[in-house]
């Protein structure tokens, strides 16, 4: 305890003294500030904790979405397919596709329909007036080209007039939109003097050849495609020299054709999807007689099932390793501690409802439970089931009683603005708000009773020197 009179009685000024005083009555009130500030500290990791946590879930929900989104059952049933020759041909599965092997020799690439007109002088009169037109037709498709002619034109002007007339034509699409005409009309200068307008279809195969079904008989003479209009392109005229013509003259050319098998398969594109069940391929190059043809070996999935469940497991165990890294909170609060032993249990516990020939638990499509964590530790056995029978896999985690349903099951009460853990974040910042006024109106109280012992000592102090003064005074009376 401070003594009052030999503070008095020392050096110290009185202002001093009574700060000295007034700090030491605080310290003995600072556990109290201690004890709301400890408090504090812990409601501010509570609410930390359930703040992440509530991440960690909504992740793992998210997560959850994809597997009970429709078709998620179809991400079970998965092919991978490999080719001896990827600069030949690309080739992809879906899980329609037959697990077995397949050869492809591509004997040529579809290409696209080249028609070109006669070869002109760029320089000479192009000699046509007034308004000409001819009729295009491409992907069943008749397009009708107007060109007006003043007969002043050379060649090269009459030539590009034609090419901006055709490049400037437009279809309304099914659903009215316009597009642009499906094929491209350009001036090549071939000599240093000469020209000619080819006529390029945009889309490969015999389906896009072009056509030229009418057209006014000067203009066309002009071009030198009189001939193939009269044929109405029956006969295709293969454009040699400096002659009108088409740059392949039969169309089956204009066609890829490819034997799988042994099979001799044509189509209208380098694309095929409906050659081989839940094959796509794409050729992107010819082979010579002489080369092998490609094989494809198409095999389960399996990386892609996995890929389609890790992110499933890796939410659970960043939750689980999360709720483990504070042992006593988990222990002080209920409903984290029994999320925490309930996702451990899902390795342990038995899907009801799943043929007793058929995996019951994770352990047997190849998942192991080791240091709080799930993990895929037996690839073989996840592939021989997905071969097996797909569903053997997917009912695990898709079932009535599956994996999923239990996880949904678990936050159901968790998540939402009324969910255990936004209503448990919301008391925990309402106690740290009361826990702050608690300490303002704590340190006020202190500072009120600081203040009133000062004035109480200085009023002491006061009394104190009076008497000292008067006691001076008598000394000095009677000496």
């Amino acid at each position: 305890m401070v003594d009052l009179f030999s503070l008095a009685s020392g050096n110290t000024s009185s202002s001093s003294q009574s700060d000295i005083l007034v700090e030491a009555y605080k310290q003995t009130q600072q556990s109290t500030i201690n004890t709301l500030d400890q408090k504090r500290a812990d409601l501010e990791k509570r609410s930390v904790f359930y703040t992440s946590l509530n991440s960690r879930i909504s992740s793992l929900v998210s997560t959850l979405d994809k597997f009970q989104a429709d078709g998620a059952e179809d991400k079970f049933v998965t092919r991978s397919v490999s080719n001896s020759d990827p600069s030949v041909i690309s080739v992809s599965a879906d899980g329609d596709a037959i697990i077995g092997l397949n050869t492809v020799k591509v004997n040529r690439l579809a290409t696209n329909d080249v028609l070109i007109t006669e070869r002109q002088n760029l320089s000479d009169e192009f000699g046509i007036s007034g308004s000409k037109s001819f009729t295009l037709e491409v992907e069943d498709r008749s397009f009708d080209v107007s060109v007006d002619f003043d007969g002043t034109e050379t060649v090269e002007e009459a030539l590009r007039k034609i090419t901006d007339a055709v490049n400037d034509l437009e279809y309304e699409d099914e659903d009215g939109d316009n597009q642009n005409i499906t094929l491209s009309a350009s001036l090549i200068k071939d000599t240093n003097t000469t020209g000619r307008i080819t006529f390029t279809s945009k889309e490969a195969g015999s389906l896009n050849q072009i056509k030229i079904t009418s057209g006014d008989n000067d203009l066309m003479k002009e071009l030198g495609l009189n001939t193939i209009v009269a044929g109405n392109n029956d006969k295709r005229t293969l454009s040699s020299g400096g002659g009108a013509g088409y740059l392949k003259k039969d169309i089956t050319d204009l066609d890829s054709n490819v034997t799988i098998n042994g099979i001799e398969v044509t189509r209208s594109s380098n694309s095929l999807d409906d050659v081989l069940p839940g094959l796509s391929i794409s050729l992107l190059k010819p082979q010579s007689e002489e080369d092998q043809a490609v094989t494809m070996q198409t095999e389960v999935g399996t990386d892609k099932v996995e890929d389609f469940i890790q992110p499933l497991l890796d939410n659970i165990n960043n939750i689980l390793s999360y709720l483990s890294q504070d042992k006593t909170l988990l222990r002080s609060e209920s409903a984290p501690n029994t999320l925490f032993y309930q996702l451990r249990s899902l390795y342990s516990e038995k899907v009801e409802g799943i043929d007793d020939a058929d995996p019951q638990y994770l352990s047997g499509i190849g998942i192991k439970f080791d240091n709080q964590k799930l993990y895929i530790d037996d690839a073989e056995t996840l592939t021989d089931l997905l071969k097996e029978d797909p569903t053997k896999v997917s009912n695990l985690f898709l079932g009535e009683n599956g994996i999923v349903n239990k996880l949904d099951n678990m936050f159901a009460d968790m998540q939402g603005s009324d969910g255990l853990i936004l209503s448990k974040t919301r008391s925990l910042q309402d106690r740290i708000t009361l826990n702050k006024q608690k300490v303002t109106d704590t340190e006020e109280r202190i500072s009120r009773q600081a203040d009133a012992l000062r004035r109480q000592y200085e009023d002491m102090l006061e009394v104190y020197y009076n008497a000292e003064s008067q006691y001076s005074q008598f000394m000095s009376y009677t000496s």
